[in-house]
């Protein structure tokens, strides 16, 4: 419950099956917080799911935390 209470995921559902719409590519959560120094990786957050989508999210925070 809390897992999709806070990434919008359909029934907290984690891979492909709870994509939709308003949680994918664009829309879904930004690795940037407005906590500084807390940074967000993995399925839930832009670009999406699969191992490119949260090697290319994880690969985006590298490149933000080092300019």
């Amino acid at each position: 419950m809390t897992f999709a209470r806070y990434t919008a995921m359909d029934k907290g559902i984690v891979g492909e099956i709870g994509q939709g719409i308003p949680t994918f590519g664009p829309f879904g959560i930004a690795t940037r917080t407005r906590v500084k120094n807390l940074w967000l990786v993995g399925d839930s957050t832009h670009p999406s799911q699969g191992t490119a989508g949260v090697s290319y999210s994880e690969l985006t925070v590298v490149r933000q935390i080092n300019h």
